[in-house]
């Protein structure tokens, strides 16, 4: 039987995290080629991440995608790319890249929150190079001549790290154009709140590593072993990292509809078929609540 649609629902995030060469960016290309030849819709990549361009080239000559490369202000293409808007490089004016006047959009990529953030720390290292000072006491800058060549130089201090995570957060838990929305980050080793050791998203500093699998709907770690690509949709110990080590995986299962399995892992990797068998699970789960409200409204009457 043919496979349905693939439908996104406008409000759908998701978090992909894993190392370089992992397979997010191949991953997220064959999710949006199934998209666009099964109900024509669009996709939006804003790439910040520079290496993750080569998966989407055909798909863009195609016009399955538009792909949006960092212009400008860092901070202010950042801060409009989280909130899925870009600027009209005539008019200088911002809109959102899916909904009205836009509704053949139906998934937002962010490649990826690790090169956001990195972004961000260069812009106020930058900025400290100048003889800003943002934050305090910690950065220094050095003024570097040779002749006639002159660099200016500057470092980041620990409130360059703070700044940096506000705004991703801000940016990832702001109001969206309705249309799905992934995320790719690298990979780093943090600790929970339980100080025990995990392995999540790498974006700038710990403080997010646990936190953004939280602002997600699904949080999928990409790895590879001996040359095979796996997508891990639920936590689980890595014994290459150690047996106390948790990888930060998030389906966010529904207790009902347990007639549709759901796997650990998904080998070969495929976000396709992982959001179609949670797509599934949910509706086994609504179909199972929906029969046993009727039923017991039923039973009282």
């Amino acid at each position: 039987m043919a496979e349905q649609p693939l439908e996104l629902s406008p409000d759908l995030s998701v978090l992909l995290f894993g190392d370089t060469g992992h397979g997010k960016s191949t991953l997220i290309a064959e999710l949006i080629e199934e998209m666009y030849v099964t109900t024509g819709k669009t996709a939006v990549i804003f790439l910040a991440d520079r290496g993750s361009l080569k998966p989407y080239q055909i798909l863009h000559e195609h016009g399955a995608v538009a792909v949006h490369s960092p212009v400008g202000n860092p901070w202010l293409w950042v801060h409009h790319a989280l909130r899925g808007e870009v600027r009209d490089e005539q008019t200088m004016k911002y809109s959102t890249v899916a909904g009205e006047g836009q509704e053949n959009v139906g998934l937002v990529v962010h490649e990826g929150l690790t090169a956001y953030a990195e972004l961000l720390m260069s812009a106020m290292a930058s900025m400290s190079s100048q003889g800003t000072n943002i934050g305090g006491e910690g950065a220094w800058n050095v003024t570097l001549r040779d002749g006639s060549d002159m660099l200016k130089v500057g470092t980041s201090n620990m409130a360059h790290y703070g700044m940096a995570q506000l705004q991703i957060r801000e940016g990832v838990l702001s109001p969206k154009p309705p249309a799905a929305h992934i995320y790719t980050a690298g990979v780093r080793r943090g600790e929970s709140a339980a100080n025990t050791p995990v392995l999540g998203p790498l974006v700038v500093g710990e403080a997010l590593t646990g936190q953004l699998p939280r602002w997600m709907d699904y949080t999928f770690r990409c790895a590879m072993t001996a040359g095979k690509y796996h997508l891990h949709l639920s936590p689980h110990t890595d014994q290459q990292l150690g047996p106390r080590t948790v990888v930060l995986s998030n389906p966010r299962l529904p207790k009902a509809g347990a007639s549709v399995v759901v796997p650990a892992s998904i080998e070969p990797a495929s976000l396709v078929k992982a959001l179609r068998i949670l797509k599934q699970r949910d509706e086994a789960a609504a179909k199972e609540l929906h029969d046993r409200l009727t039923q017991k409204k039923k039973e009282t009457t």
